[in-house]
């Protein structure tokens, strides 16, 4: 899982780190006073980049957008793991606490709570994949948009109010945006 992936680095060896550098050196200090320096810059911008510090510790360096989304993803994992957790249990044994930060998602039946699950696990893969939690956050942000609706009565009293007729109009989500706006 995406969480067995992000692992980090212990003087104590208690934790152990998978972190492979373009040319797999792991410079000393001394190097950052030679033309090696030049070396490690090159490798922390392009990757990762490792030294060793005199105590044995092993530090990396990486470019700070890559820190960032780390950092991100680890937030989003977590409550990833949240949800699954809820939805290991039946359903008439979920509190709202249960989905943490994702309490919203409460309002999704089975099937789109089913829906939500696959694609926020398809958009961590992604963000991983692309160094980015932008497309994620967007897919989050519809999904709550939607569980507000449905929390919403007076909104869907709207939604369901013409619900026999055929030709109903229905605005784009970028027309909702501006609706809940006003």
């Amino acid at each position: 899982m995406i969480v067995g992936m992000i692992l980090a680095v212990s003087r104590s060896r208690e934790r152990a780190m998978a972190v492979t550098t373009r040319t797999g050196h792991t410079y000393q200090p001394t190097d950052l006073t030679t033309s090696k320096r030049r070396d490690f810059l090159e490798e922390a911008r392009v990757g990762v980049a490792r030294l060793r510090n005199s105590d044995g510790e092993t530090l990396v360096a990486l470019p700070e957008r890559d820190l960032n989304a780390l950092v991100e993803l680890r937030s989003y994992t977590l409550a990833f793991l949240s949800l699954e957790n809820a939805m290991s249990r039946a359903r008439s044994d979920r509190r709202p606490t249960d989905f943490g930060e994702l309490a919203w998602a409460t309002a999704f039946d089975e099937e789109d709570l089913a829906e939500f699950r696959s694609e926020y696990a398809d958009g961590l893969a992604n963000a991983l994949a692309e160094r980015s939690v932008d497309r994620l956050e967007q897919n989050i942000h519809a999904w709550r948009l939607t569980s507000d609706l449905l929390r919403d009565t007076a909104a869907m009293a709207r939604v369901n109010a013409d619900i026999d007729r055929v030709d109903v109009d229905v605005p784009s989500p970028e027309g909702m945006l501006d609706e809940s706006a006003e």
